[in-house]
């Protein structure tokens, strides 16, 4: 199904990235892992009005090179809490 569903999830990523405002946070969701639970991440990244889609992101960790990835080359605006991190 994922394979089916992935022109739409790209589509859908280059419209968010077209946003001039794009909103973004992250929550901590346990993963299983040989033998206990770590913490990964799944990102959220709200496009604005003219691109109204809601995309979800996975990372092992909360570091920038998932947001990096993700975003690229966007230049405009990007609304984030203000975590110190």
């Amino acid at each position: 199904m994922a394979e089916l569903v992935e022109p739409l999830y790209a589509l859908m990523v280059e419209r968010v990235r077209a946003s001039h405002v794009v909103a973004t946070d992250d929550t901590i969701l346990p993963m299983l892992s040989k033998g206990k639970t770590a913490n990964a991440r799944m990102w959220v990244y709200v496009g604005d009005a003219s691109q109204p889609y809601t995309i979800f992101d996975f990372t092992l960790d909360r570091g920038r090179d998932g947001p990096k990835r993700f975003l690229k080359d966007y230049n405009q605006v990007l609304l984030a809490d203000a975590y110190g991190g």
